[in-house]
């Protein structure tokens, strides 16, 4: 047992300020994968899956001139690798691996239908051994790449294992005495093997990274507590016929969709960083490759009042829970679902050209990296007992320039459409930044989701007084979750919209009751948690069991806690 005390304050960050500028970087060159010999491209196996696809939108998508090897890309076969595939071809880099490079193959958690979901640790020099406290040990940074969170978009998990190529034997292993990598090609096994976007549940694991509701979100929140990557990388597809569907009519133009974590409370370094040092390059480098990209986005809007905006700011997505947690997430969506293998080779060298620059960045700008996690984290905790904390915010609405194909015809069109920009937020509810949360001893259930994020939960040990805030709901309704992606049938259960007051109440803190502290590095992920009214909460989402069970305590507590296991 032991007294809790707050972090301390925060030095003077202008070097961060310094650092966080743009460097002009050459061009990404192609390189050949595996045995270095480039060859032509086969035609895809079916030539065209969509009906208003045509030769002359396919003439605009021509594949790059250096071909990629994996099980799946074949172009004799109409199928992508299979899970017993992908384990088979990690395993054979691993036993194969050119001096110095350490890798192995782990699993890391099991799927809704059992299907073992596997990771691949690669690094160099780690001792004592691969691991959290071999890549700890290395003070290296770690990157993330994930792949496969939805069973539909295949490209990303045939990208990573072509990605664990280039560290095994190819030239991203002269990056290893920079980085550990940790590579996850297929998140929803079960997904992949139906050509289902959720899981077996019926959950889009693209909005379960702060709920948790899944055994497959849940493996890769332990990966990432655990690991601890500086950087982290989302690998998806985009749709191509139902694009701006139902606002716009027409196909997907851009190769590439981009974007950072954005969410409200998120340090401002996370994504000035995002941006300058890692969407900006990554852009250049498409662009060096003939390869068109823009902002990940998507319609959104009435009938009314069409639109297209970016992907949102809530803290569900994997990027911007990482941005919570104070690194870099990154999504990367080619475009791709409903092309089946059509422009395969072309979908995986957009994501290994985007990949490079990523590795690249992060091993050049290490050093500056860990300053700005280092800041953010230190700013998060001291924040503690004062200031203000975002609850919910909204997207800025502007005018942006979109291009589209038109259907058969594939002729460029191009418009200016109303645009949601998440780049800057609109502050919609704010209120006075807690000391910590107090929750009812009943509360495992957010207490295990919280600890697996990474959140420092201390249990109370003597009971003792309390000032607090409690939760009054002034109205509140049943909604149905919103959608990021047209066509994904997912049966997620409704949530809870309420509008809240607080009330001041003194009280006495049972034992056995939970304190989460504010003055933590994770803090403004347990806010984004914990406070109630917003659609991705605990409580909107039926983990915590009422707006009693938690409190707000506006007060440093003086209580004896003890560490939880």
């Amino acid at each position: 047992m032991r007294r809790w005390g707050r972090l301390g304050g925060l030095g003077a960050c202008a070097l961060l300020l310094a650092a966080c500028q743009t460097t002009p970087l050459p061009q990404w060159p192609p390189a050949p994968i595996e045995d270095g010999t480039a060859s032509q491209n086969q035609p895809a196996v079916p030539r065209y899956a969509l009906a208003d696809y045509s030769d002359a939108i396919a003439a605009r998508y021509p594949d790059p001139s250096v071909q990629y090897y994996t099980a799946g890309l074949s172009p004799e076969r109409s199928v992508w690798s299979s899970n017993g595939e992908i384990l088979s071809f990690l395993n054979n880099l691993a036993e194969g691996s050119v001096p110095g490079v350490q890798s192995q193959v782990i699993g890391i958690g099991r799927s809704q239908k059992g299907e073992t979901i596997h990771a691949m640790l690669i690094g160099r020099d780690i001792t004592p051994s691969l691991g959290v406290a071999g890549f700890a040990n290395s003070k290296k940074p770690t990157i993330l790449l994930v792949g496969g969170q939805r069973g539909d978009e295949p490209v990303g998990t045939e990208t990573l294992l072509v990605a664990a190529q280039q560290f095994m034997h190819g030239e991203w292993s002269r990056w290893l005495g920079q980085v550990n990598v940790v590579i996850v090609p297929r998140l929803n096994p079960d997904g992949a093997q139906t050509g289902s976007a959720t899981v077996v549940n019926q959950l889009d694991l693209e909005h379960d990274h702060l709920l948790l509701r899944t055994p497959e979100a849940r493996a890769l929140a332990q990966v990432a507590r655990d690991f601890r990557p500086l950087v982290v990388v989302d690998s998806q597809e985009y749709p191509v016929s139902n694009y701006l569907q139902p606002h716009y009519q027409g196909i997907a133009f851009y190769d590439v969709l981009l974007q950072y974590g954005q969410a409200p409370n998120m340090g401002s370094f996370i994504g000035k960083a995002g941006r300058e040092w890692f969407v900006d390059p990554v852009v250049t480098a498409l662009q060096a490759q003939n390869l068109s990209s823009h902002w990940y986005h998507h319609a959104v809007g009435s009938e009314q009042r069409p639109g297209v905006g970016m992907g949102n700011a809530r803290p569900e997505s994997l990027r911007n829970v990482q941005g919570l947690r104070n690194s870099i997430g990154l999504v990367v969506a080619s475009r791709g679902v409903g092309l089946q293998k059509t422009h395969a080779q072309r979908r995986v060298h957009s994501h290994i050209t985007v990949l490079s620059k990523v590795l690249e960045q992060t091993a050049t700008r290490a050093a500056d990296l860990e300053k700005v996690r280092s800041f953010v984290t230190r700013e998060a905790a001291s924040q503690a007992c004062k200031g203000t904390l975002v609850v919910q915010a909204e997207a800025k609405q502007e005018q942006r320039s979109v291009v589209w194909l038109s259907p058969v015809a594939g002729e460029r069109q191009e418009a200016q459409l109303p645009w949601a920009s998440t780049l800057e937020l609109r502050t919609l509810t704010q209120r006075p930044r807690p000391c910590g949360y107090l929750l009812a001893a009943t509360e495992t259930d957010a207490v295990e989701r919280l600890q697996l994020l990474g959140v420092n939960v201390l249990r109370v040990a003597e009971e003792g007084a309390l000032q607090v805030q409690r939760y009054n709901a002034v109205r509140q309704q049943q909604v149905s979750p919103p959608a990021d992606r047209t066509g994904i049938a997912e049966k997620a259960p409704a949530r809870t919209l309420v509008e809240v007051g607080l009330r001041p109440q003194r009280l006495n803190a049972a034992a056995g009751s939970y304190y989460v502290p504010m003055g933590q590095a994770m803090a403004n992920l347990a806010s984004a948690a914990l406070e109630p009214d917003t659609l991705s909460s605990f409580f909107a989402n039926q983990v915590t069991r009422s707006l009693d069970s938690v409190a707000r305590v506006v007060e440093p507590p003086k209580l004896v806690f003890e560490e939880l296991e």
